[in-house]
């Protein structure tokens, strides 16, 4: 059995519609922000989300693992399902996947920082954030007018990596609302019923706040 620790944030989503999509057993465990859990603190969470413990390993030792990713890529060696097994569509998987981790969700989420800036919001930093966000998308976009999915024809991890910040991001920036080729993407991950699943799993709720608009 897999237990998860969860809360309502698109990296703890990412591991929810994972386990969804992979078939694998889990139980969602909730745990508010500063949780003082031991078994949740004990995976090395650093008290954020999402936090995994895999009790069902070969050796019958358990494994505690974070990072949205790297448990994406555990779950998908363990459950042998959602890695392209052509090594050109691997590879665009693991290309695309690292590329909406690091070129696109840190700038994102920067804007949220700078805009919830105390005492202050630091607008100019977040707008220059946000273009750059926007600017991603954009690239994003352009590859998925000449693919169904992230890899090409095949769902993947890569899908489940970029689909839940996408979501947030829709409703926050509408500058992305004009990118024709990532909302249809974006209609055939909802479509899913395990990706439904995994995104009712951690809850309700977000971060309060939305992003300050721009003038």
């Amino acid at each position: 059995m897999i237990e998860i620790f969860v809360r309502p944030t698109s990296a703890t989503r990412r591991a929810t519609v994972m386990l969804e999509e992979s078939g694998l057993a889990y139980r969602a465990i909730h745990v508010p922000f500063g949780s003082t859990d031991e078994a949740f603190l004990a995976t090395g969470s650093r008290g954020r989300t999402p936090a995994l413990i895999d009790r069902g390993t070969p050796d019958g030792r358990p494994l505690a693992l974070t990072q949205s990713n790297a448990i994406l890529l555990y779950l998908a060696g363990k459950s042998g399902k959602l890695i392209p097994t052509d090594y050109r569509a691997r590879a665009r998987c693991h290309e695309w996947m690292m590329m909406l981790a690091t070129d696109i969700y840190p700038p994102f989420a920067a804007v949220y920082f700078m805009t919830w800036k105390k005492p202050e919001p630091y607008m100019e930093a977040a707008a220059w954030f946000e273009d750059r966000t926007i600017a991603e998308y954009e690239a994003f976009d352009r590859h998925l007018a000449d693919n169904e999915y992230v890899a090409g024809d095949e769902f993947s991890i890569a899908d489940i990596a970029g689909y839940p910040p996408a979501v947030l991001g829709l409703e926050d920036l509408p500058a992305l609302r004009r990118f024709q080729n990532l909302r249809a993407w974006m209609d055939r991950i909802a479509a899913r019923p395990a990706v439904q699943r995994g995104m009712a799993a951690t809850g309700e709720g977000r971060p309060a706040g939305l992003i300050a608009q721009r003038s």
